[in-house]
């Protein structure tokens, strides 16, 4: 088993391969317009303890993440979201998409089982280290949904390979921004109707850690708090095994844990670093010229 770990360390790419996390934190704005919602409430309402488990996995296991918020979560109450909300909207040709039209009454405010607001769960995030909040529009804009084709597929390839690790290389910034950091792979929530291929989808986010970690790549995992709403204990347990996989990756390649601003950072740093690289050869013929 050493001489295995050893051998492991001399194959470590020279770049360290970086896990990168981030959660579209919305609540019942990013399911509002589903055909079924009246049935994930309960979804919905878990997210609010499924919040303090995570950031308590993310501690113990040292993890760097990004919580990508919905503006109207910030506020505690419908009247605060009215007072500051902008006078220039999103205009929809289905009035149902806006989701102004869909506030709770004025009088609604945060609870323990509110699915509207969440200030104090940002408290919470902000308050733990390494966790960064990021914006996920004001509203939730709705820009269109994926085909069926398309969420088919992405379905299947959580368990069997369609595609490939969906590893990338760190993105050049080329001075446009935003700078996009490409997504791996959806988190998807647990199924008791698919509990048999459970070590299948492991098995495909595993791989796709090693090769990152291997070859230097990013590997970027997503999903949003309220997909562990339901069959909380097997979603945390799936989420442990694979940041107990992230864990020896660390510790036989330095794979790093980086949340979306320092993910964003190193692709600064790296440009710098190219741009000193290239400058170089002119600094050294002119400084020969002096000599």
């Amino acid at each position: 088993m050493e001489g295995n770990r050893e051998d492991n360390r001399r194959k470590r790419s020279t770049t360290p391969g970086l896990l990168v996390i981030s959660l579209d934190f919305e609540l019942y704005w990013g399911v509002r317009n589903l055909p079924a919602v009246g049935k994930y409430f309960r979804n919905l309402v878990g997210a609010r303890k499924v919040v303090p488990r995570l950031l308590d996995l993310f501690k113990e296991y040292g993890i760097h993440a990004t919580w990508a918020t919905v503006g109207f979560l910030f506020f505690d109450r419908t009247r605060s979201i009215l007072r500051f909300a902008p006078t220039m909207r999103p205009k929809y040709k289905r009035r149902n998409l806006s989701p102004y039209n869909d506030l709770p009454p004025e009088e609604a405010r945060e609870n323990e089982k509110s699915i509207f607001f969440a200030p104090s769960l940002i408290r919470l995030i902000c308050a733990t280290a390494h966790q960064e909040i990021a914006t996920h529009s004001f509203s939730h804009f709705a820009d269109g949904e994926q085909g069926y084709i398309r969420r088919l597929g992405r379905l299947l390839d959580a368990y069997v390979s369609l595609s490939s690790q969906n590893c990338h290389p760190l993105p050049v910034w080329t001075g446009d921004v935003p700078l996009n950091i490409p997504s791996s792979r959806y988190l998807r929530p647990y199924s008791s109707r698919l509990r048999m291929f459970e070590s299948l989808r492991l098995r495909r986010i595993r791989r796709g850690l090693t090769t990152a970690a291997q070859t230097g790549q990013l590997y970027h995992l997503w999903w949003h708090p309220h997909d562990f709403g339901l069959n909380m204990a097997s979603n945390l347990a799936i989420l442990r095994r694979i940041l107990d996989h992230y864990r020896s990756l660390r510790e036989l390649y330095g794979m790093e844990s980086l949340n979306m601003r320092e993910a964003a950072d190193r692709c600064l740093q790296m440009r710098v670093f190219a741009d000193v690289a290239s400058e170089e050869p002119a600094r050294r013929a002119q400084n020969q010229e002096h000599v």
